[in-house]
């Protein structure tokens, strides 16, 4: 039986940020791991787990069955990549009829960090603003499925300290409504609630969850940043054996998460590694963009360029396929 609960969301988080406080080298890394169940030893392929030192790192687990006396399947993949601050994630079971011996599970957690050292005027306090915007939906629901979905950002390093911020969507017991938890506080965990760190939540609809976890802090000149977004999502049935009968759920984050960090004008960072060596993922501040495309415009303006001559094409659409779990498939038994 699987049952995510708020103290077992708690606990995963107190080890996310626990990295920190227990003075453990953070190296910049893109991580992903998946998991099915119950995982069998005769079955390499219910459990896998990669991690590497930087770029991109996929898992993917096809359709698993196992047999008892019936079937159950289950697949899970994961993705992150710290060159684009991208993660990806998703998990999935189905209970057949009849169903006896142990309950399946699957989830997945993907991450990644990035390290750097602030470059900007000595002995001033800067505003630095980070990210992580998070999209997902659930689907294929039926029965009493156990579903979770927690995304969660860290920042550390800095003037203000180590601060965190946590968006976790639950299922409300013996329901598919969504009920959004949000946590933003500094120091070790539980710690103290921080406004600068508070989740905003923008959808709970089951086909579009939204929400942007967001820490706002103070950097000086010198100072060594630390910088993490993590995704974990699970899927399983909940209840007694009867009650997991035809149940069934899709956690999909496959629409991705996304990890920005913010600079304000004439601050820099140097000895960038990870997430934060990405100029996909250090952006300079809304502000900051705003007028360097104004004064881009006016140089455009004051120099208008020659219409060419050569006929302008159509535009050419993309033949590239965004990869995604396809229900009818992992439903289909391999034997």
């Amino acid at each position: 039986m699987l049952h995510i609960s708020r103290p077992a969301f708690n606990v995963m988080l107190a080890a996310i940020v626990g990295l920190g406080c227990l003075g453990l080298a953070r190296e910049a890394s893109a991580t992903s791991s998946v998991a099915r169940g119950p995982v069998v030893s005769s079955n390499p392929n219910s459990i896998e787990a990669l991690g590497v030192p930087t770029g991109p790192v996929q898992v993917v687990n096809g359709p698993l069955w196992l047999t008892y006396d019936t079937h159950h399947i289950t697949n899970t993949e994961a993705y992150a990549d710290d060159a684009t601050g991208l993660l990806r994630g998703a998990a999935r079971f189905r209970v057949t009829a009849d169903h006896v011996g142990p309950q399946p599970y699957s989830f997945f957690t993907t991450n990644v960090t990035g390290t750097a050292v602030l470059e900007g005027p000595p002995g001033i306090p800067q505003t630095l603003v980070a990210t992580f915007g998070v999209h997902g939906r659930l689907s294929d629901l039926s029965g009493r499925p156990g579903i979770a979905l927690q995304s969660t950002l860290v920042v550390d390093g800095t003037t203000s300290g180590l601060l965190t911020s946590d968006l976790s969507f639950e299922r409300a017991e013996g329901t598919t409504t969504l009920i959004p938890y949000t946590q933003g506080f500094s120091g070790p965990f539980p710690g103290t609630p921080d406004p600068d760190a508070q989740p905003i939540v923008l959808s709970t609809a089951l086909d579009d969850l939204r929400g942007i976890a967001r820490i706002e802090f103070q950097a000086t000149a010198g100072d060594t940043l630390f910088v993490e977004a993590n995704v974990f999502g699970a899927a399983g049935p909940e209840g007694s054996a009867s009650d997991a009968i035809f149940s069934s759920a899709t956690v999909d984050f496959l629409d991705t998460g996304v990890l920005r960090l913010e600079l304000p004008a004439g601050v820099s960072l140097i000895g960038a590694s990870g997430a934060l060596a990405s100029p996909s993922v250090v952006v300079p501040e809304p502000g900051t963009t705003a007028l360097s495309m104004t004064g881009l415009l006016a140089i455009a303006l004051a120099h208008p360029l020659r219409r060419s001559a050569t006929p302008r094409l159509g535009r050419r659409r993309s033949t590239r396929r965004r990869h995604t779990i396809d229900p009818a498939e992992a439903a289909t038994d391999p034997a």
